[in-house]
């Protein structure tokens, strides 16, 4: 982001001095001008630097927590989100116990065998009812 700044700043710096060039005697283009327009790209280009680690800065930490806390639009999504989370959760335990319903007793053997039904706890009690929350 600096190298762009940077290279934006010096295509100013020497546009400009072809517009001063080709409009201007060459009387006009005296130290104390040059001085004067030199400074005036350094403040330019100070100006974008601190903008660019500024940026980088924000971007680095992502949003500032107290401006997160403070919209409350943001905090109502979030929530929503989390809703959504967990009735996603709950219909994938359902379908999983109806896949548990379905399966063959060899097929239900085997699975018993094999660590995965542990790891799965949906599949633990497959012909206990399916319930879902209600609607929010």
């Amino acid at each position: 982001m600096r190298k762009i700044a940077i290279g934006l700043s010096l295509i100013i710096f020497f546009g400009a001095g072809v517009v001063v060039k080709s409009f201007a005697p060459p009387s006009v283009q005296d130290s104390a001008f040059l001085d004067r327009r030199i400074s005036l790209l350094e403040q330019r280009l100070n100006m974008l630097d601190s903008t660019v680690s500024r940026l980088q800065q924000q971007s680095m930490s992502g949003a500032a927590p107290a401006q997160r806390a403070r919209d409350p639009e943001t905090a109502l999504l979030r929530s929503e989100v989390e809703i959504l989370q967990s009735r996603l959760k709950e219909i994938e335990c359902g379908l999983t116990r109806l896949d548990e319903r379905t399966l063959s007793a060899a097929a239900r053997e085997a699975q018993k065998r094999t660590s995965a039904q542990a790891q799965n706890p949906c599949r633990l009690f497959p012909d206990s009812p399916i319930q879902l929350s209600p609607h929010r």
